[in-house]
């Protein structure tokens, strides 16, 4: 799922984009609110 990456996270596989350091948590809230759903 990594190829291609996604453009909020390509800044990290070298791609000469903004950095977007809340790319994690762009998947519904992030590892803490899909825990409790």
């Amino acid at each position: 799922m990594e190829d291609p990456p996604a453009r909020n996270a390509a800044w990290r596989y070298g791609f000469d984009v903004p950095a977007n350091y809340d790319d994690v948590g762009l998947n519904c809230g992030g590892l803490g609110v899909q825990s409790l759903n």
